[in-house]
């Protein structure tokens, strides 16, 4: 899977994925349930990941320590948590 990161504003590149990102981790603090949400780039090292919710709502997350494949998406482990994406479309 290529990871590259995808300029916002490139209309050209540009494009929106429907995800889910689940926060893996401790049950009972909020981990382990899904967010739905759109990318608009893939998750970049030393890049903050970011998710667009509704209501113009976007969820950041701390810097982006490594990126790996993982069956049936993509693990991103940030400086504070590590996530689970899957791609839905």
């Amino acid at each position: 899977m290529d990871i590259s990161k995808t300029k916002l504003m490139d209309t050209e590149s540009g494009f929106s994925r429907k995800i889910s990102l689940t926060r893996k981790g401790n049950p009972g603090k909020g981990d382990n349930e899904a967010i739905i949400g759109w990318e608009y780039y893939q998750p970049q090292q030393g890049e903050r990941y970011a998710v667009y919710l509704r209501g113009e709502k976007v969820l950041r997350t701390s810097p982006v320590v490594s990126v790996k494949e993982c069956p049936g998406g993509i693990e991103i482990e940030t400086a504070n948590s590590i996530y689970q994406i899957e791609y839905l479309d």
